[in-house]
């Protein structure tokens, strides 16, 4: 076996091992529309494990401006098909002279991967945090009525990014793995989504300020469409209002009549406010990921 640097001459190569397998890691950055824009380059900094001329194993690290804002970077993928110390160390010895500017590195493993989870601690990886995938099973949306003052409307692209930014920013500054600030330029990017539903960016606001924002995307899964709770956020002097309830049953709703029962999303598991209440709307867990660093 050996590790080599990733070349514009093998770049297909990666690309079809990472379509191959993406649904044995976290797909997070390996849907369709971001693979067909990879680049070879120092933001993407990748590697082939080769067995004999065989495609046995890839690691690639999304050195991204937003995560190195926060002085990290997140794997792409890091994977074998060579489920071994030796394999994965082979990777992590030629990626991790990519990290060496960071604080940290990190990625998500299925809490059920116990062999690849072993793999990471024996590498020096500790766990950071846990993230829960929750399934809303098809079921009736029950209506909340709008508080006075209140107004949900859509996203209007080169003109809300700012307001969109405001309000997650505020929301998220103190939530692990999402403290860095977005920019105007990554929600003008989110129309690109492979995901991304017209009319499925909302805006709340109470009297004319920004007070929340929501996200409904589409997720292929299990062989159907689902409707994905991409974002749901609500700053901190709104919190406690009843507004969360609101998004997301206005999410759930907006899913439905987009033809799509199912709903996911994805919550971070010392966030007890958001799962509690997703929760109580009935989402249960489907997944448990497992954030190393």
């Amino acid at each position: 076996m050996r590790a080599e640097r990733l070349t514009e001459r093998t770049r297909e190569e990666f690309l079809e091992y990472c379509r191959i397998h993406r649904y044995e890691v976290d797909d997070s950055f390996l849907y369709e529309d971001q693979l067909k824009t990879f680049k070879v380059d120092d933001e993407n900094p990748t590697y082939l494990l080769m067995d004999e001329d065989m495609v046995a194993g890839a690691v690639s690290l999304y050195r991204s401006e937003y995560f190195l804002k926060g002085n990290r970077a997140r794997f792409r993928i890091f994977h074998s098909t060579i489920r071994t110390l030796e394999a994965y160390k082979l990777l992590w010895e030629k990626i991790k002279v990519h990290a060496e500017d960071l604080d940290k590195v990190f990625t998500f493993i299925d809490e059920k991967n116990t062999a690849v989870r072993k793999i990471m601690e024996e590498l020096g990886f500790d766990i950071e945090r846990i993230s829960y995938l929750l399934e809303r099973q098809a079921q009736d949306i029950s209506q909340v009525d709008i508080q006075p003052g209140y107004r949900v409307e859509d996203l209007v692209f080169d003109r809300d990014e700012e307001i969109w930014c405001e309000v997650r920013n505020a929301a998220f500054s103190q939530l692990a793995g999402a403290e860095t600030p977005i920019t105007v330029g990554q929600v003008k990017e989110m129309k690109d989504h492979e995901g991304h539903l017209a009319g499925g960016m909302k805006i709340l606001s109470c009297n004319g300020v920004p007070a929340g924002i929501l996200n409904v995307e589409k997720e292929w899964d299990e062989g159907e469409w689902k409707t994905f709770i991409g974002l749901l956020a609500v700053k901190p002097d709104h919190q406690g209002k009843g507004i969360g309830r609101l998004l997301l049953r206005e999410g759930l709703r907006f899913g439905k009549e987009a033809g799509m029962e199912k709903a996911l999303i994805s919550v971070n598991g010392e966030n007890d406010k958001a799962v509690s209440l997703y929760t109580r709307e009935g989402f249960e867990k489907k997944t448990v990921m497992i954030c190393y660093k």
